[in-house]
């Protein structure tokens, strides 16, 4: 009566070894491909490493988007025809992806198909929490998080995304003027940005921002974002860390009617450190002594004159 095999496999991630074989890594994956066309595994790497005989063998990842299950422990055997010669391998589940496929890439001689996916087994949460802010990227840290904790990932899910997104910020690219300076920007709009637009150890200990009224087209947007490093707000105000930076010479505040400008004191008088809580936002720290270039246009529901010349703000004037 034949003896019946022991073997059982499921898992999403395989590590498999082939001792004493000298068939090149990249017909291994080939023919590894070629097993699972009905089911293919989503990564695959092979790595070759040679024994201190001097006898190579070859060490496979190998990734399942769904667990894999089988009882034939033939399954991964490599046949290679033109030898007449079957490699058997030693298969085993390989719990932490990420540390099989960091130590069978030691030597940095290997060849891989797909996108990796990493499935590390973390003993506890603290080890899980240690380990995600030293990811290299968002995606990264979100996954570590994910695999290390994943009720808080599910429940808390916008929470750990915010701060990620702090963690992970970019610098905002600094703008870069599509056109130079014009030679006939008024007298009073220079010696302004001259004694007002400064790096903080250089500017006054009294700001003043500036009001720049005028119908479209007419040039003032470039000219006030051409000045220096600056916070540009159009539309809307938004203080977020995204679109707002404490390390700027000044702020452009564009296109906003007058009377939905929250912190219109503030920005119009560069005034020092104030708080931000902007509706549907969490308070923000806004470093004061920045002062404010104001554009506008014309018209009832977008100038400032107008707006300033109202009775009832009188208070906004002094």
């Amino acid at each position: 009566m034949p003896r019946t095999s022991s073997f059982r496999l499921a898992a999403k991630n395989i590590f498999i070894t082939y001792s004493r074989c000298d068939v090149s890594k990249e017909l291994c994956l080939e023919k590894l491909l070629d097993k699972f066309t009905n089911n293919q595994p989503s990564y695959v790497r092979v790595s070759s490493e040679l024994h201190e005989d001097g006898t190579p063998h070859l060490h496979v990842l190998v990734q399942f988007a769904d667990k894999f299950q089988t009882r034939d422990d033939r399954v991964f055997d490599l046949v290679c025809q033109q030898r007449s010669q079957v490699y058997h391998p030693n298969i085993q589940a390989a719990r932490d992806a990420r540390a099989v496929r960091d130590y069978i890439s030691k030597y940095e001689d290997f060849c891989e198909w797909g996108t990796f996916k990493s499935s590390k087994i973390y003993r506890n949460q603290h080890e899980c929490y240690t380990e995600a802010p030293e990811q290299e990227t968002i995606e990264d840290f979100m996954n570590t998080i994910k695999e290390g904790d994943p009720k808080s990932y599910c429940i808390y899910y916008d929470r750990i995304k915010c701060n990620a997104e702090k963690l992970y910020s970019t610098p905002t690219q600094e703008y870069t003027s599509p056109f130079p300076l014009a030679d006939n920007v008024p007298y009073e709009l220079l010696d302004w940005a001259n004694t007002n637009i400064k790096p903080m150890e250089s500017r006054p200990n009294r700001l003043m921002s500036i009001i720049v009224e005028d119908p479209s087209r007419l040039g003032k947007t470039i000219w006030a974002r051409s000045l220096g490093p600056h916070n540009y707000l159009c539309g809307h105000l938004d203080l977020n860390n995204k679109v707002y930076s404490n390390d700027v010479w000044y702020n452009v505040i564009n296109d906003i009617n007058p009377q939905y400008l929250k912190h219109y004191k503030e920005f119009i008088g560069a005034q020092g450190d104030w708080v931000s809580n902007c509706k549907y936002g969490k308070p923000v720290l806004i470093r004061g002594g920045i002062p404010a270039i104001m554009l506008c246009n014309p018209g009832p529901d977008s100038s400032y004159r107008d707006y300033l010349d109202r009775a009832d703000k009188q208070a906004l004037r002094d």
